[in-house]
């Protein structure tokens, strides 16, 4: 923060936040309350961003605020986990100097928001100490006065205020049985619940202080970003790099070029090879590859961007997209051979996902990157991010994985009941749906297993339109659940 009242005004908010924090996830489930308070942080940036240096522009909380509602909306806790992450590079996104200089993502390189990441990721576990140190740098024996007298006046408020409160206390609790319950409630507190509330309360404040402090700071000499040397490397160093890169996928694909796309003729050929092994095999290499290839490609053309390296590192680098597409398709095609033996699960769905991001990427890697047009990498990888991660909250994954694996029974494949009845209350609306027209056996299978799983009654700031909907849906078997031993 640039002077102690701000970074005073940033611990204040700081402060509120961690007490309604702790009102709002006071209570079990998650929902509309984890969307409040990342809406109320964004508020206390909002008010603190008028008298900072060069915020960042107001358009990077609107995917912030799309990612909180995901927790509103579905139940599903792999969804949260992408809509937590969304957060937090939107978060990073606040702190990046790029963005809060020129206004845009355009000149943002995937180094400098990693870096952005990482000090985010500190200044989060460092909590409200970098705004303390800010609020007592200006004049470290004046704040200590004045906080002094602050403390002093606030007890002498406290000790006035007793005589009448208690007065006035007791007389609202006489006249009202429900006013004297909320009042005796707050004051029997158990010393156990108060240590709870309080942890609550100070962990929001500090982390919030934390993440307000990192994305108000000053830009520029301050923290500054050690971007990677550019243009550093010659010829010689990108074309052994890329190229022994190239030489060891080309020889990966000529080696196991009879599992790429072998399906159900090799599977019958090798009597130990099952299609749960054939499936594996093809994601481990999809997670190797997809994992540390990238990010190679991305180092190799920083470094050797505006040097000689350039003119060897496109077609090495476009070689290598070529072997990485090829390895996507192999995985793509096992994990549909494995979906038509055994059906389609959530992870397998989101695997699904992960492998269309890939692909997108690596597109706009060869589009962009490879045709001199490096700085609009990064927008075009994040916009990726976010229309895959909405898709999958259109299409609520859950019910796509039931209908279709109910599609498979009405062909004569077995149906695994209790996966689809665990699959929460995304699932349930369609599950229950579907249960005239099971067989009996499975139909009653599925409403045992749906009861013993029925949404516990909602809390209001914990509410979730999925679980909401799960609600309705279990309304219809009610008789049957309340019949159930």
């Amino acid at each position: 923060m640039n002077t102690s009242r701000q970074a005073g005004r940033l611990l204040m908010a700081a402060g509120a936040l961690g007490v309604l924090g702790e009102r709002l996830l006071n209570g079990p489930g998650v929902g509309l309350n984890l969307t409040l308070l990342v809406v109320a942080w964004l508020g206390a940036w909002l008010l603190l961003a008028r008298g900072a240096e060069a915020p960042a522009p107001r358009w990077v909380i609107v995917p912030i605020v799309l990612c909180a509602l995901g927790f509103t909306w579905r139940a599903d806790e792999a969804l949260w986990f992408f809509d937590l992450m969304g957060i937090g590079v939107g978060v990073g996104l606040m702190a990046l100097p790029t963005l809060r200089r020129e206004g845009r993502l355009v000149h943002a390189g995937v180094g400098s928001l990693a870096l952005s990441g990482g000090q985010t990721a500190l200044a989060f576990a460092a909590g409200a100490l970098p705004a303390l140190a800010d609020a007592l740098r200006a004049d470290p024996g004046q704040a200590r006065r004045a906080g002094r007298e602050m403390l002093v006046a606030t007890a002498r408020g406290l000790v006035l205020a007793a005589p009448p409160l208690l007065v006035f206390g007791a007389l609202l609790m006489s006249a009202d049985a429900r006013f004297d319950r909320l009042v005796s409630g707050l004051i029997d507190l158990r010393f156990e619940a108060l240590l709870e509330r309080a942890v609550v309360v100070g962990f929001v404040a500090w982390t919030g202080a934390g993440l307000l402090w990192n994305a108000l700071r000053p830009v520029g000499p301050a923290m500054p970003a050690r971007a990677l040397p550019t243009g550093t490397l010659g010829g010689v160093e990108v074309a052994v790099i890329a190229g022994l890169i190239d030489v060891l996928f080309l020889g990966f694909v000529a080696v196991q070029g009879s599992y790429l796309f072998g399906g159900d003729k090799l599977i019958a050929t090798q009597s130990d090879l099952s299609y749960a092994e054939y499936a594996r095999r093809g994601f481990f290499q999809l997670v190797v590859v997809a994992g540390l290839s990238l990010p190679v490609l991305l180092g190799l053309a920083r470094v050797a961007a505006a040097g000689p390296g350039s003119r060897l590192f496109r077609p090495l680098a476009g070689l290598q997209i070529a072997l990485l597409f090829l390895i996507l398709a192999s995985a793509s095609h096992r994990l549909l051979l494995y979906v038509s033996q055994f059906g389609l699960t959530l992870d397998r769905l989101e695997a699904a996902a992960v492998l269309t991001w890939i692909g997108a990427t690596l597109l706009w890697f060869a589009a962009t990157v490879l045709r001199g047009r490096a700085e609009r990498f990064l927008p075009g990888g994040l916009a990726a991010a976010a229309i895959i991660l909405a898709t999958l909250h259109l299409v609520n994954p859950a019910a796509v994985v039931v209908e279709v694996n109910l599609g498979r029974a009405s062909a004569g494949v077995p149906l695994d009941v209790h996966y689809l009845a665990d699959l929460g209350a995304d699932a349930m609306p369609a599950l229950v749906a579907a249960l005239p027209d099971l067989p009996l056996g499975d139909r009653e299978l599925a409403t045992r297993t749906l009861c013993s799983r029925r949404p516990a009654e909602e809390q209001p700031l914990a509410w979730n339109y999925g679980r909401a909907r799960a609600a309705a849906a279990m309304k219809g078997l009610r008789a049957d659940c309340e019949a159930q031993p």
